[in-house]
Order: C-alpha cells, then sequence, then structure tokens
C-alpha cells in the first residue's frame, strides 16, 4: 500500500513542477515580448505617428492587453482534420474538373 501512495505522491510531484514550469516560462516570454514592444514602439511610433516613448511596464501590458483582445489561451483548435484540408468541403474541385469561367485560376 505504501508503494502505491509514493507513486500518486510522484505523479502530483511531476504535475506541480509542470505548473511551475509554466508559470515560469510565461513569466520569461512576458518580459522579452514586453522588452521587445517596448524597443518597437519606441522606434517607430513617435517617428511615424508623434506619439511619446513608452516605459517597459507599458510595452508588457500592451502585450497582455493584445493577448486578451485578440489573443488565444494556446489551445489552437484545427477545424482541417489535422491534414490541411477542410472536412467540409461538399465536392471535389481536381484539376480534371471542369470549374466555371468566374472561379477559373489563371
Amino acid at each position: 500500500m505504501n508503494c502505491h501512495y509514493s507513486h500518486k505522491k510522484g505523479k502530483a510531484s511531476v504535475v506541480l513542477t509542470h505548473i511551475f514550469g509554466g508559470i515560469l516560462m510565461a513569466i520569461a516570454i512576458s518580459i522579452i515580448f514586453g522588452f521587445f514592444v517596448m524597443l518597437l514602439w519606441n522606434q517607430l511610433m513617435p517617428e511615424i505617428f508623434g506619439l511619446k516613448a513608452i516605459t517597459y511596464w507599458q510595452g508588457t501590458g500592451l502585450v497582455l492587453l493584445s493577448r486578451l483582445l485578440f489573443g488565444t489561451s494556446g489551445h489552437y483548435k484545427h477545424g482541417h482534420g489535422g491534414k490541411g484540408v477542410p472536412t467540409d468541403i461538399e465536392e471535389d474541385v481536381s484539376p480534371g474538373k471542369d470549374i466555371p469561367p468566374t472561379t477559373r485560376i489563371y
């Protein structure tokens, strides 16, 4: 019975290690992206649009804001069956079939 308990304890420590590693990775990525956003903003935006330069924390805030508005949670939904081909195609359009002139690619 003690062997079974230690096995569960090992799984829990692996899960906690993955969670902790994921948090550290997220922090590292946000630091790196925040720095690059700050650099790009300060090089481009003041000259092109006459905007003020931003700090590192404002750059990190922009990364987080854009992630909330436009990003995903890291789980991509593949609607193509994993093969790059949409699964909802109803008819086969192969090179040998007749294609109406309005949709023909020249």
